[in-house]
């Protein structure tokens, strides 16, 4: 937005980006065109009712360009914004405008399991990942992933910034088979929103031991009352540890 006619001050006012989803960073720029005949002098450039950047004078024909963050906040959004720059002889008024628009969201999510068949007893490894893939911060990130964990979270209250990935690790013993169906809820730009993950299962075997011993020289001859020494081959056929 340019502001100030033919032979006078001159103000334009551009700003990048032009909308967001809610309140946050975006860059100003400002130029500055002294048009009239004369010097003028006391110069202060002013954004938002803050004094951002002073010059001491601008002769005839000369320019002043500003670069600068400004912080709107979610209120703010779709309000026009001041800027003024004021001088010794007068001032010019313009303002800007960061429109709110709404949230792009996007979330991808992988499960996998370490097993999916285990025996009774051994623990198995859950991983979870999370990618923002949204144009917005997902906020008060919340997983849970029942039965595991007793169907309490596993994850609770963090933040994905966009393009963002968060990687869960859980492990757990189960004792039956199981049917595992993770979800996520969470906020962006104050509104709840929740996802469904794929489910796993896995399935708990009992335990299954087989042991065989051999005699190692299986021609020996066992006379009665007799002592003979003897090597013995044992060999764990089953699915489970063997312990002696």
């Amino acid at each position: 937005l340019t502001a100030g006619a033919e032979g006078s001050v001159q103000l334009s006012v551009s700003v990048s980006p032009g909308e967001l989803v809610e309140g946050g960073d975006v860059t100003v720029y400002v130029s500055v065109t002294n048009a009239t005949s004369s010097e003028i002098n006391d110069c202060m450039l002013i954004i938002d009712g803050s004094d951002v950047k002073e010059y001491s004078s601008l002769a005839p024909g000369q320019t002043a360009e500003y670069t600068g963050s400004y912080t709107v906040s979610t209120s703010k959004l779709s309000s026009a914004v001041p800027v003024q720059f004021t001088y010794s002889g007068g001032s010019v008024k313009s303002s800007f405008t960061i429109n709110k628009k709404s949230a792009n969201v996007k979330v991808g999510t992988i499960v996998k399991v370490d097993s999916t068949s285990v025996t009774k007893g051994s623990k198995s490894t859950f991983s979870f990942a999370i990618e923002n893939q949204g144009d917005a911060k997902m906020e008060n990130v919340k997983l849970v992933a029942p039965p595991l964990n007793g169907g309490k979270p596993l994850a609770d209250a963090f933040y994905l910034s966009e393009g963002k990935v968060n990687m869960i690790t859980y492990s757990e013993v189960l004792e039956e088979d199981s049917k595992i169906t993770p979800q996520i809820t969470f906020t962006v730009a104050g509104k709840e929103y929740q996802k469904t993950m794929d489910p796993v299962s896995v399935t708990v075997q009992d335990p299954d031991v087989k042991v065989e011993i051999k005699l190692k020289d299986p021609d020996t001859v066992i006379q009665p009352d007799k002592e003979f020494p003897v090597s013995i081959y044992i060999e764990n056929t089953g699915n489970s540890d063997f312990k002696t």
